[in-house]
């Protein structure tokens, strides 16, 4: 059961504490409180066809992936593992090794809900990362569209006016503020940064509601309360944004639906050259004419053409 947050929550996150590993209790602290929260806030569901969004904590101790720092701690709501998994090649594979070393974090790949806690208080935001290239690229394709981008601009008119929207280090602008022209100009500065190489323009685009440290404490436990309203308004912005097979602007779901007709494949694609392994047709060689969704090869072998099981063929 989530109690609420005290003062001693956000000194955790002092700048004097961020790299210290002597901290770490007082940041699981935290952390504990976090998944109690998110427990109480789930299951969240950004359609009713959707399934619920995985909520997951940020580590509590200075590592690698958060560049041995720790200012903040976040209670994320993202898409499924499965769904992860699903993405992974896509918004890893423009990356540089070095990239993907220093910043191994599945949650800058993919957009995100989020509670963050730090020492001034806590946000309530949705977020995308540039890493977040299927997310990026489906947002940036679908509001090239004059409706879409229409649908968006009504989307933010009815948040409250508390939340902001921009870039997370940036100033912010009331959602109601944004007509299409504004939105498109913040669209297109997301998009072009994201294809920058040159270090320290990495922008994050972010929907946030600021909760100071006097608010969140006096709130106790009923911030939970407050935190599922801000949650649930930003749910049609994640709906409407995010990619997903029903809101697929990248043709996306046909490239997964390969990969894996591929992986039952063992490897072996259509028009592959095979050597037959075992059964009856063993030591012939041929090729892939298809693959049907369970693996199974249909090759020719000469004037012949025959099913096989991908683990009786290898490629030649």
């Amino acid at each position: 059961m989530f109690d609420g947050f005290e003062v001693c929550d956000f000194e955790a996150y002092a700048p004097s504490k961020w790299q210290s590993n002597v901290f770490n209790l007082e940041r699981m602290r935290v952390k504990d409180k976090l998944v109690s929260l998110g427990q109480q806030l789930s299951p969240l569901q950004p359609s009713e066809e959707s399934p619920p969004l995985t909520c997951e904590v940020s580590v509590e101790h200075p590592a690698l992936w958060n560049n041995n720092t720790v200012s903040d701690q976040h209670l994320y709501f993202t898409r499924s593992e499965d769904e992860r998994k699903d993405l992974f090649t896509r918004n890893t594979s423009a990356r540089p090794m070095s990239s993907l070393v220093a910043d191994p974090s599945p949650f800058r790949e993919h957009m995100v809900l989020c509670v963050v806690v730090h020492e001034q208080g806590v946000e309530i935001c949705l977020k995308l990362h540039p890493n977040a290239t299927v997310d990026r690229q489906n947002m940036v394709t679908k509001l090239a569209d004059r409706w879409h981008m229409q649908s968006l601009v009504d989307l933010l008119a009815v948040l409250p006016e508390d939340f902001g929207v921009g870039f997370a280090d940036g100033d912010m602008s009331a959602p109601s503020a944004l007509d299409a022209d504004a939105l498109r100009g913040l669209v297109q500065e997301f998009a072009d940064a994201s294809e920058s190489t040159t270090a320290g323009e990495t922008k994050v685009i972010v929907v946030r509601r600021t909760y100071d440290l006097q608010e969140v404490c006096g709130a106790g436990s009923e911030f939970a309360d407050l935190a599922r309203g801000a949650i649930q308004a930003l749910l049609p912005l994640y709906h409407h944004l995010a990619w997903s097979r029903q809101n697929d602007f990248v043709e996306v779901k046909e490239a997964i639906r390969k990969d894996k007709q591929v992986k039952k494949a063992r490897g072996i694609r259509q028009h592959d050259s095979i050597r037959v392994n075992r059964g009856l047709f063993s030591g012939k060689s041929g090729v892939v004419e298809s693959i049907d969704a369970k693996g199974l090869l249909k090759v020719r072998l000469g004037t012949m053409v025959v099913k096989l099981d991908a683990k009786d063929a290898s490629l030649k």
